[in-house]
């Protein structure tokens, strides 16, 4: 839905990421087929971790920025 939504004309090349703090920086991680972005961040948030839901190209190199403290 977010690809069609973004106009992405590949889908199967993208993906939802979960970036969650880990020592200064953040640690990333593909969601599952079956985890819900808003549960996941609700979680995580509930637990003290800091994190991002990404839509990003599966093959991309992305050096996430320093997590400011």
């Amino acid at each position: 839905m977010m690809a069609h939504k973004m106009r992405v004309t590949n889908p199967q090349d993208y993906g939802l990421y979960k970036l969650v703090d880990g020592y200064g920086e953040y640690c990333e991680s593909v969601l599952g087929d079956n985890e819900c972005p808003q549960s996941v961040r609700n979680e995580l948030s509930h637990s003290g971790h800091h994190c991002i839901i990404a839509f990003k190209r599966t093959d991309a190199k992305i050096a996430w920025p320093m997590v400011k403290e």
